[in-house]
């Protein structure tokens, strides 16, 4: 049976193939490696040169947003495995929920529209 026969009939999910959600996976993973990897420079570079200013922290912040938009497809697509519980759902639309204010949050605070006081 393919993947594609499984999805209950009528979900939203149905419309992604599993190539699709398999691409999209394969971009949350790789900009997700690359935001660390950005993260893990902002700390050797703050812990060897405090006094440069040079920050990889405004690149972790964008890639890891990105990161975040590419796995929202990923989760729906999933989502179709999910029992038909109410508890189920209400926990998917919270995950979505805090998935879209990472997103979104990342470039607010990059660009100034959001303050981060330290």
């Amino acid at each position: 049976m393919s993947m594609m026969a499984r999805i209950p009939a009528g979900h939203a999910a149905s419309i992604w193939s599993a190539g699709r959600t398999a691409r999209f996976a394969y971009a949350a993973g790789a900009t997700g490696i690359l935001a660390n990897l950005f993260l893990i420079g902002f700390y050797a570079l703050q812990a060897s040169h405090p006094e440069d200013g040079t920050s990889l922290g405004t690149a972790n912040d964008l890639v890891g947003s990105l990161g975040l938009a590419f796995m929202i497809p990923v989760a729906l697509a999933l989502s179709a495995w999910l029992s038909e519980r109410r508890s189920a759902r209400i926990i998917l639309v919270g995950v979505l929920s805090a998935m879209t204010v990472l997103t979104v949050g990342g470039p607010l605070l990059v660009f100034g529209v959001l303050a981060f006081n330290v």
